[in-house]
Parts: C-alpha cells; structure tokens; sequence
C-alpha cells in the first residue's frame, strides 16, 4: 500500500516540477525582451528629454540589457523627429552626446591565485544614447547634410518601431 500511494504521488510531483520550469522559461522570456519605444519609468529604460532653450531638447534612451545598441540609436532619432514635431518645427540638427555602456561580467570556472583558470564572461550590456536635438522652421536646407526632415524621419522609422504591449 505505501508503494501505491508512492507511485500515485510521483506524476504529481513530475507535474509540479514541470509547472516550475515551464513558469521559469516564462519569466526568463519576459526578463529578455527589449525595451520598448516609451517614457523611461520607474526602472529607468525609455526614452527622457530635458528642454534647454525654446528650440533645444537633450534626449536619451536607455535600453536593457535585451535592446540592442542600433535599437537604442533608432529610438532617439525616432523621438528627436517626433519632439520637432510636436513644437511646431519641421527639421532638426542632433549633436551626438556619445554612448553610455553599462556591462556586467561573472567569473567561471574555479578561481586560483596566481595559476588562474577562470573564465570571465559578459552577461549583460546596458546602452544609453544621449544627444542634443535642435529644432527649426522651414524647409531643411540642402547645405546641411546633418540636418533631418522631421516628417521624412518619423515616416520611415515608425514600422520598426516596437510599442509597449497594452496589458
């Protein structure tokens, strides 16, 4: 009889382990997707901008460790069209802030002084993109070739343009 009620709680214990994993892979799937195109919240990743003058906005996006860095370059140039948009402007210059790289690494292996052995290793990658976007009236002139048609811009950035999934 306890041999019975053993094999009776076997698959149950065989479901449960398998209701963890499966519940695991979910959770790893949710922690590996990019950051969406967003306001940055409480986690930080998103986009931010800070008005400096009337017609001079700082942008940045920050993207987790999933958002790729052309990604993350794609977003700020995607939101400096739209900003020039929203103010009332037609073309924008941007002068490049730089990258920010936040890297993560771990240490494999057995760790020996002086003989070595380990192995270290990237985990993760973090990027965030800072520029300063300018923005103006009138039609882009043609002698400047850093300057961007807002409208051109935001038309053909946003089919790649991945949003923030309505929960």
């Amino acid at each position: 009889m306890g041999r019975e009620n053993q094999k009776k709680g076997l698959p149950k214990m065989r479901i449960t382990v398998m209701l963890a994993v499966v519940a695991a892979s979910l959770a790893s799937a949710c922690a590996s997707t990019a950051t969406p195109y967003q306001l940055a919240g409480k986690n930080g990743f998103g986009f931010t901008e800070t008005q400096i003058e009337d017609n001079r906005t700082r942008l940045s996006f920050r993207g987790n460790s999933s958002t790729e860095l052309q990604t993350v370059k794609k977003y700020v140039l995607f939101r400096a069209a739209e900003l020039t948009l929203q103010h009332g402007y037609d073309y924008f210059f941007i002068v490049d802030r730089g990258v920010d790289t936040t890297q993560q690494y771990r240490v494999t292996g057995p760790v020996r002084p002086r003989l070595g052995g380990a192995t270290l290793e990237q985990t993760d990658a973090n990027y965030q993109q800072i520029t300063d976007v300018t923005m103006f009236k009138g039609q882009k002139p043609a002698i400047f070739p850093n300057a961007y048609d807002a409208r051109e811009v935001k038309n053909n950035l946003e089919p790649g343009i991945q949003r923030p999934t309505k929960a």
